[in-house]
């Protein structure tokens, strides 16, 4: 069911690309997947989304009107689905995040669990974000991580890299499977969620059992609540992939 509806997501992106006879090489390389843009060249994706909070804890990068919107940065009408299409036509790989760091996460649900063990090290992209500053009306941009302000380690806009860990399809009682970000609402994830897209591979503890734990708004960088923006996420070259990808070592 999963393989099969990702298919045929990819099969309509592909339609739309053969569709747009007498555009240049470059052009027939972009293409719109519902709310998404990607640029296949670049190995770029730009969805719109707008400032979900000012200040706050938080746990997710981005979710949809149905998610955890009072613990995320950005909220976004884009549909999840078209997200991880957009990531697979760019020729990314789901896979796991490194066994050390999901040792790390303690409380994590059995389904959790085993949905993070697949067979291989998850591909690794950059977020970032651009917007227009309503003072002198020039565009801005800053990696998300400018957001995030580490509880523990103290100050913020260290950068990482995302885990393109991959959503799932569940079945919520009614007989029928359906994509699980999209049913939750949840996208991207800084304290690891199986549902989401995309997961944060890094550990800073239960934002709601210490002061120093978990990451929270930083509301110094931070535009105001409702403005718009767009995500741009970028996979690295095949060039520099490998280096972005932690090896795994064999028993």
């Amino acid at each position: 069911m999963k393989s099969v509806s990702i298919l045929i997501i990819l099969w309509g992106v592909c339609v739309g690309c053969s569709a747009g006879e007498g555009k240049s090489p470059d052009q027939a390389k972009v293409v719109q997947l519902g709310k998404v843009k990607i640029d296949r060249a670049a190995r770029r994706i730009d969805l719109p989304a707008e400032v979900c909070l000012k200040r706050g804890i938080l746990e997710y990068v981005l979710v949809t009107r149905r998610g955890a919107a009072h613990e995320s940065l950005f909220l976004t009408d884009a549909d999840p689905r078209h997200l991880q299409a957009a990531l697979l036509l760019i020729g990314c790989r789901a896979g796991k995040i490194s066994a050390k760091t999901m040792g790390d996460f303690k409380n994590m649900d059995a389904t959790a669990r085993t949905d993070a063990r697949k067979d291989r090290p998850a591909d690794r992209l950059k977020l970032s974000v651009q917007w227009q500053d309503p003072k002198d009306k020039q565009i801005r941009s800053l990696p998300v991580e400018a957001f995030m302000l580490d509880r523990e380690k103290g100050g913020g806009g260290k950068k990482f890299t995302w885990a393109f860990t991959g959503s799932m399809f569940v079945d919520p009682g009614e007989g029928k499977e359906v994509f699980a970000s999209a049913l939750y609402g949840n996208v991207i994830g800084i304290w690891y969620d199986a549902a989401c897209i995309l997961n944060l591979p890094v550990v800073r503890g239960n934002p709601y059992r210490g002061d120093r734990l978990g990451f929270e708004v930083n509301s110094k960088q931070m535009p105001s609540e409702g403005t718009p923006v767009t995500l741009t996420l970028i996979a690295p070259t095949k060039s520099k992939a490998k280096s972005l990808t932690p090896s795994v070592k064999k028993k």
